[in-house]
């Protein structure tokens, strides 16, 4: 490897602070665990990158992705995934609470200035652990640089470098598994392949199952899936073998006495002494509330022009704005919902209210911080409009907390500026991805006018004594 970058000019040239040849590996890689900035932009792109990660990391399952910062919106490419489990970790680049959650926090300070150099269009790159759901967790690398034939794009990689770092660490398995499994808060169990019996538990199982963990004959994996689902151990080492997973109800034996009914997931884990299974157990709660049957989306054609500007003039308030725009809106664009952004740069919020066609509750009211928003991105780039085709591969924020949760895919946004600052944002939005294109902003461009009309008397109305 030392010889292969070697081969490499220098591309710090005078400003190498670390020798004075013309051929340097520490321009390369600094440090084993944070080498930000250490990785230097080619002309070869994504498929240098690729070349010079498989020369450092081997055979570590790679997840490659490319950031188009203007939008904000980062896209998974054909390529391994990171490990089984890797959609569940790729979301940490893209949705800050998910990264909150998952990479350990004395890692996040390293994660998060890892992200922003990326979203700064730098060099970048950092090694950070993670949590998995049903897992024993893992180690995660970044790699990211501009993209050198795009302008305000990143490409770069995400890998599972889990097994690398055992190697180099020579930790033992079961003091990491032990330690993995204690910061986990739903049970987890590990058992023998051999015996399908505990070995291993966290402090969780321990509060649930009490004195059945340790009790000889007391808790059987073979036992709970011929009771709890029918499924044998040659059905549950199939679905391992093939699927890399079993999921399913087991009915378990509690501290109290009682029976619990509880969701598993189970998992192969291979181990240096002997073949273990991870089990993780989420015990069942009962919502009386739930329903998942929501009355079907009547879809309105557009109306007249004349029509829509009468209703846009007599709307009382923004609630009665906004449904007048869904309801008057293009034929054939049938959105879902239409949002309206109040923006409050100097205060650092935006505060959000929306309508929908469907009985989907929508803010009132409410605020969000101006960093992250729809609105900072129109500000950052002076854009005229703006397209989200998958709310899924965004990096903002704000579709993380407001958009996904609310069920909307995709949208549009369009500015709507009062003596060149920036005072709302309109924001039309489908529950399918790739609803809308430029035809659309077409389309809509007649009504701006009496929106901009409706959006300047119902201010003057709320502003007035």
């Amino acid at each position: 490897m030392g010889e292969a970058v070697a081969r490499r000019s220098c591309y710090l040239g005078d400003r190498c602070h670390r020798c004075t040849a013309t051929s340097c590996a520490h321009h390369r890689w600094k440090d084993p665990i944070d080498v930000t900035a250490a990785i230097v932009p080619d002309p070869h792109g994504l498929s240098d990158l690729l070349g010079v990660w498989a020369t450092c990391l081997g055979d570590a399952p790679v997840l490659p992705w490319q950031l188009d910062v203007r939008k904000n919106e980062l896209t998974c490419l054909t390529g391994e995934p990171c490990g089984s489990g890797g959609d569940e970790v790729a979301l940490i680049l893209k949705n800050p609470a998910h990264a909150r959650a998952m990479v350990l926090p004395e890692d996040q300070g390293r994660f998060f200035a890892c992200v922003e150099r990326i979203r700064a269009l730098h060099p970048a790159a950092t090694v950070v652990r993670v949590r998995e759901s049903d897992g024993p967790g893992r180690w995660v690398a970044i790699v990211a640089m501009p993209d050198p034939g795009r302008a305000m794009w990143c490409v770069g990689l995400l890998a599972d470098c889990s097994g690398l770092v055992d190697i180099v660490l020579g930790a033992s398995s079961a003091s990491r598994l032990d330690d993995m499994i204690a910061a986990i808060d739903d049970p987890v169990i590990l058992m023998s392949a051999r015996s399908r019996r505990p070995v291993a538990a966290n402090p969780a199982a321990r509060a649930l199952l009490g004195a059945a963990l340790d009790r000889p004959g007391g808790l059987s994996l073979d036992d709970l899936l011929r009771t709890s689902s029918g499924v044998g151990a040659a059905e549950l080492f199939e679905a391992l073998v093939f699927r890399g997973r079993w999921s399913g109800l087991l009915a378990v034996p509690s501290a109290d006495g009682e029976v619990r009914l509880c969701t598993a997931r189970i998992r192969a884990l291979p181990d240096r002494t002997e073949n273990l299974l991870w089990v993780a157990l989420v015990p069942e709660t009962t919502d009386a509330g739930d329903s998942s049957a929501e009355a079907s989306r009547k879809v309105t054609l557009g109306e007249p022009p004349a029509a829509a500007v009468a209703a846009l003039a007599t709307a009382e308030d923004i609630p009665a704005m906004l449904r007048a725009i869904l309801a008057h809106q293009p034929p054939g664009m049938a959105a879902d919902a239409v949002m309206r952004s109040r923006i409050f740069i100097a205060e650092n919020r935006v505060v959000v209210t929306g309508v929908a066609r469907s009985s989907q509750a929508m803010p009132t009211a409410e605020a969000f911080p101006y960093e992250g928003s729809i609105a900072e991105n129109i500000v950052r780039f002076g854009l005229d409009h703006l397209i989200v085709e998958d709310t899924s591969r965004s990096i903002k924020p704000i579709d993380w907390v407001l958009f996904i949760p609310k069920g909307i895919r995709s949208y549009f946004a369009l500015p709507f500026f009062v003596g060149g600052v920036l005072h709302n944002v309109l924001i039309v939005c489908s529950t399918e991805v790739g609803r809308f294109g430029e035809a659309d902003m077409r389309a809509f461009a007649p009504l701006l006018g009496p929106i901009e009309a409706a959006l300047d008397r119902l201010e003057e109305t709320r502003a007035a004594p």
